[in-house]
């Protein structure tokens, strides 16, 4: 198990970004962007920035991708005016019902999506710091032998 001291560094950084990017995010203009369809992704690419184990090129990248997409796809239903014909007649209309699910699943599936991809087997890099230079050293010398 490990230390708990790392488990809240790596917690409140996941805070933190999350506050700037909802502060972000409500900065944006209203007219064609609603930031409360962001709830999902502000989280996950917390984490993302969080990662302690992850260099900060990996970080960025993953977490850049993840919210600019969301952002483009979000503004794109907005500004089309899907969302204003969608959401009235949610649940009335099939065709309407079906791209509003079609939303709803890529508004919580890409940032779930992209999270577990970012971590992928080893879950412990959101939360362990990389290991040190002479921790590096020892493990190349107990694989050597």
């Amino acid at each position: 198990m490990r230390k708990l001291p790392e488990i809240l560094i790596f917690l409140g950084s996941v805070f933190v970004y999350s506050v700037l990017l909802a502060a972000l995010i409500w900065m944006l203009p209203k007219g064609r962007f609603n930031p409360s369809n962001s709830f999902i992704v502000l989280p996950a690419v917390s984490v993302m920035l969080s990662a302690r184990g992850v260099a900060w090129r990996r970080r960025l990248a993953y977490a850049g991708a993840t919210l600019g997409t969301f952002l483009v796809v979000d503004f794109l239903f907005a500004s089309s005016g899907l969302a204003a014909s969608v959401w009235p007649v949610f649940g009335v209309e099939l065709a309407a019902s079906a791209l509003g699910v079609v939303y709803m699943v890529f508004s919580m599936g890409l940032p779930l999506g992209a999270l577990l991809f970012f971590v992928g087997r080893e879950p412990a890099i959101l939360w362990i710091g990389p290991p040190t230079q002479s921790g590096r050293a020892k493990q190349k010398i107990v694989r050597k032998r």
